[in-house]
């Protein structure tokens, strides 16, 4: 039986979009044979989909705040999950990242039959307006170029990336390939096909948020919009670096109507997606190179969507109905689109051919069956 071993910096939980990534690969590896090993960070999932290998790594604590602080603590991590690989012998590997050290610190004896997963170029968005982080930035395009000669082959996520593979990492185009983060068969099945709480007259309208909170999303925006529509509600599901930060300014502009749920299991979160009308999302300026995982969990329910944002995001929305896109961090656009989605009924809408789509072009199970032909 042929041995492959997954190596990620997050636990492999539904609930985050690097876990579930990953699940589908884990899935598809497992039926085709391979005996497969994960690395990662300890998973608290009461859901085991894996079997005893799995090689949890205990999380590592920040010691101070900050990017410096950041990238220890990343540097800490990655150096202990390649400790565990030492001297044990696979016929594959595969590296996921967004965590950027897991590609720069890769050791070079895996070169021959490892494969690089990129699911975010996390160091093109750092600051250019910060010193520090443009200096950091030169640094990690660099070691970027000279390690990207370690794994045999790259996977990315979108167009963008597939031209900077091959534009700036030097790879051949036949060594890449393009593997959308798209959803799981699984959990297509299951918003697909999902029954919609049934509304009455006088119920608010619902907008919600599903996904991380942190400095790309910018939910002020959503804590803005939600002040200027006291009669909507507002909901946000999931957790970040930046919920704390979001916390302090709903209070500060003292908003009843704004809720944060926290993060919830998939069960429950299906009733999220249920009750909810209108599906927000955002990606400010600088992460125009990136799509969130979320707006295919949004296509697959066929509900109205609302998104702020631009670059690769926009080229996948514009194949898709059923949506409003707007410029990011822009509350008075939000807020406009909020009352012309509600004004003329927009919402009530449920859109079979966006289902439709995401079912013929981005179950990922798909695309990662066409990658293991390719390796292989």
């Amino acid at each position: 039986m042929k041995k492959l071993a997954i190596i990620m910096s997050y636990p492999l939980k539904p609930e985050l979009a690097a876990g579930n990534r990953m699940r589908s690969f884990l899935k598809v590896a497992q039926s085709k044979g391979l005996k497969v090993t994960i690395y990662a960070l300890q998973n608290h999932s009461s859901e085991q989909i894996f079997d005893e290998n799995y090689r949890s790594i205990t999380p590592v604590r920040q010691l101070f705040p900050g990017f410096i602080g950041r990238a220890i603590q990343e540097v800490i991590l990655t150096s202990r999950l390649y400790r565990e690989l030492e001297e044990k012998k696979y016929d594959k590997i595969l590296v996921s990242i967004p965590s950027m050290f897991l590609f720069f610190c890769a050791p070079f004896w895996t070169s021959c039959h490892s494969h690089l997963d990129i699911r975010d170029l996390t160091w093109e968005y750092l600051s250019e307006t910060s010193a520090l982080q443009k200096i950091a930035k030169i640094i990690f395009r660099f070691l970027a170029k000279k390690r990207a000669s370690s794994f045999a082959s790259v996977t990315v996520t979108n167009p963008s990336e597939f031209l900077y593979a091959c534009n700036q990492l030097g790879y051949k185009e036949s060594e890449v390939t393009l593997l959308p983060n798209g959803i799981s068969r699984e959990q297509f099945n299951s918003l697909s096909g999902m029954i919609s709480k049934p509304r009455k007259t006088k119920d608010s309208v619902i907008v919600s948020y599903v996904g991380n909170i942190g400095i790309p999303q910018n939910l002020s925006v959503l804590v803005d919009a939600a002040k200027s529509l006291p009669h909507v509600t507002f909901q946000v599901v999931g957790e970040g670096q930046n919920l704390e930060e979001v916390k302090r300014y709903k209070e500060k502009r003292r908003v009843s109507n704004f809720n944060l749920i926290g993060s919830l299991s998939w069960d429950k979160l299906i009733h999220i997606y249920q009750e909810s009308d209108i599906l927000y999302a955002q990606l400010n300026q600088s992460f125009s190179g990136a799509v969130p995982s979320k707006l295919y969990e949004y296509l697959s329910t066929g509900k109205f969507i609302i998104y702020g944002g631009a670059g690769e995001a926009l080229r996948l929305l514009a194949d898709f109905e059923n949506k409003i896109t707007i410029s990011p961090d822009d509350p008075d656009a939000l807020v406009e689109a909020i009352k012309v989605t509600i004004k003329d009924k927009m919402f009530e809408e449920n859109s079979a051919k966006n289902k439709d789509k995401i079912k013929k072009r981005f179950i990922r199970e798909d695309h990662i069956e066409n990658w293991f032909e390719k390796i292989s």
